[in-house]
């Protein structure tokens, strides 16, 4: 669906095809919020919703190199993640080793790994703000592509209605499985009915249906594959 298609059915859902002054909410939203605002939103709220269940199709990778003597890196200016949203693991990334994971830690947990100043090879990291992370010990050498992150992606805003060329900026669907897209739709309405103060619980009820029914089709997973995980002690280092 692209977003005419996703603001149709959204009107068809509360039986509203006309904008303001006539309906209750226009398309575009000029100083007041519009439908085309609200199919944003919702798609944001979709991909959090969605993420803990079927993180796979949410997730990118990105190759991180590391700076001698720094252990600070910003994801978009150091790392070059411009739709970054949050890390998910980071694991080891170098040849003839296996990949194993780099142990995350809380910050109050750094010090346990650490000491202050100390060059050496990193056994942990962490967040240090909304998009850097920190390394520590801190890393003593300059190497390209030392680490492979795993990384959910911020989706972008749908801008267009049909014309959809993301490498010239228009958005026109989104960025998720063609099967999530009708979740876009319900969820706005969910929002305008709670501005209306009615027949939210409706249609939240109709959302829980719908995600369920998505969920049963991004669910299925390949046969051929092992159950088999490694302690945490083997598989970080």
């Amino acid at each position: 669906m692209n977003r005419l298609a996703i603001r149709k059915y959204a009107r068809f859902l509360i039986s509203e095809y006309t904008e303001k002054p006539e309906g209750f909410i226009k398309d575009e939203g000029g100083e007041e919020i519009g439908l085309n605002d609200l199919i944003n939103i919702a798609q944001t709220k979709v991909e959090l919703d969605l993420i803990p269940e079927v993180p796979h199709f949410f997730r990118k990778t990105a190759l991180l190199s590391v700076t001698a003597n720094k252990n600070t890196y910003d994801a978009v200016t150091d790392f070059g993640i411009t739709d970054f949203l949050l890390f998910e693991n980071i694991f080891h990334n170098e040849a003839g080793k296996r990949p194993q994971g780099l142990l995350y830690v809380s910050p109050d947990q750094v010090y346990e790994y650490t000491t202050v100043g100390k060059a050496d090879e990193p056994r942990v990291w962490t967040y240090e703000s909304d998009t850097s992370i920190a390394f520590y010990p801190i890393c003593p050498s300059t190497i390209a592509d030392r680490y492979k992150g795993y990384y959910f992606r911020k989706l972008p805003d749908l801008n267009q209605d049909t014309d959809h060329d993301p490498e010239n900026d228009k958005y026109a669907i989104p960025a998720m499985p063609a099967v999530v897209h009708i979740l876009i739709a319900t969820k706005a309405v969910i929002e305008i009915q709670i501005a209306k103060e009615s027949g939210a619980l409706e249609l939240m009820n109709l959302y829980k249906l719908q995600k369920t029914e998505v969920l049963s089709l991004l669910n299925i997973m390949p046969g051929l594959r092992s159950e088999r995980r490694d302690s945490l002690a083997e598989s970080t280092r």
